[in-house]
């Protein structure tokens, strides 16, 4: 009988010891189980994965504006390409058919217009 009680009351001190450590224990048929409790451990989790979101959000919103800004880059380019072609097939054709200038305007000088004969 001393055996039992001691058993008894060895069980009960390690179970308020293990409570007053904050440890969980979960009892089922063959075992006895302990789990340390980590609020503290599991609020910081919390909140670092709610900074971690806010975060990302912000540079998911950087990535969209620096996105949208390629695009524009993108088609800004094209643009100019086309003008610079454009341009060229003017410059082509004025220089077939002789509309081109002879002499380059001197720098700060006022261009004069091309004779008519």
């Amino acid at each position: 009988m001393d055996t039992n009680c001691g058993l008894i009351v060895g069980g009960v001190a390690i179970f308020l010891t293990a409570l007053g450590y904050g440890y969980k224990i979960h009892a089922d048929r063959r075992h006895i189980k302990l789990e340390k409790q980590d609020k503290e451990q599991h609020y910081h989790n919390e909140e670092r994965i709610k900074e971690l979101e806010k975060k990302n959000g912000a540079e998911q919103h950087q990535i969209d504006q620096l996105k949208t800004d390629l695009a524009n880059e993108k088609k800004d380019k094209g643009e100019l390409k086309d003008m610079v072609i454009k341009l060229q097939e003017r410059i082509i054709n004025c220089e077939k058919n002789g509309h081109a200038k002879k002499e380059a305007p001197k720098p700060g000088g006022i261009p004069t217009p091309p004779d008519e004969e």
